[in-house]
């Protein structure tokens, strides 16, 4: 006799900058386990990208088992709707509250539970789209980077101006001229990438301020510190489950 199915619930979401309505259900004890291995495998790594990378390899595995909705691609995700949707799935998963470890200004290192329902995306900028003029003629249209692009930065043996060339060609959403709009999902990525490397470096940056008015998942909060109330802000997705 075959053992009994279990049912499980399902969710929808709308992604805060695609606006892309998302089915999903919650981790299974299979996947919990991948995802508390993985932290664990963390906890002691003092290099900040190779933390990111293993931990953004493990949570899109396992939230791609849990998406039920055909046709989303993750690694094209925003990072911000990529972190908001995992966000969601651990709250439908394990509850909205978790304990993270935080040091006070006075050095104290404390327990502190937050609720994850406080987490808001927060809107520096409203534009999630720019347009740069490059020449009087030339110009890009700059969008959010990608879930892919931050795996791919956060591998080992790039400079930092390596990293800044290949964000920027992953944001470049289109590029015109005069005649012409040429999106760049039709170029080869070696094409984009030798297109920024021909900006003029003045240009730099105005691109760059770009992604300083990203949109960010963020939690505010109180917290005690034996010297007084201080406020406690998170923004980085590994901060709410290490």
């Amino acid at each position: 006799m075959s053992l009994p199915k279990i049912a499980v619930k399902t969710y929808t979401t709308t992604l805060p900058i695609s606006k892309k309505r998302v089915s999903y259900r919650p981790f299974l004890v299979k996947e919990q386990k991948i995802l508390l291995s993985a932290v664990e495998e963390v906890k002691d790594v003092e290099d900040t990208n190779q933390v990111q990378s293993h931990l953004l390899k493990n949570f899109k595995n396992v939230m791609s088992s849990c998406i039920t909705s055909s046709k989303i691609d993750l690694d094209k995700l925003s990072l911000v709707d990529f972190n908001y949707l995992f966000v969601q799935l651990r709250i439908a998963s394990a509850g909205e509250s978790v304990d993270v470890l935080y040091k006070c200004s006075c050095g104290t290192q404390k327990e502190v539970n937050i609720k994850l329902n406080d987490i808001k995306v927060e809107f520096p900028s409203k534009e999630v789209e720019r347009t740069i003029p490059i020449t009087e003629d030339v110009g890009i249209i700059l969008t959010l980077p990608s879930v892919r692009i931050t795996s791919e930065i956060t591998e080992d043996g790039l400079t930092e101006a390596d990293k800044i060339v290949k964000v920027i060609a992953s944001s470049v959403k289109s590029i015109y001229d005069s005649e012409n709009v040429y999106e760049t999902d039709n170029q080869t990525v070696d094409a984009i990438l030798e297109f920024v490397e021909s900006i003029p470096a003045q240009k730099l940056s105005e691109i760059r301020s770009f992604f300083d008015e990203v949109p960010f998942i963020q939690y505010k909060g109180k917290v005690n510190c034996p010297e007084g109330k201080e406020d406690i802000i998170i923004r980085e997705i590994e901060d709410f489950f290490l």
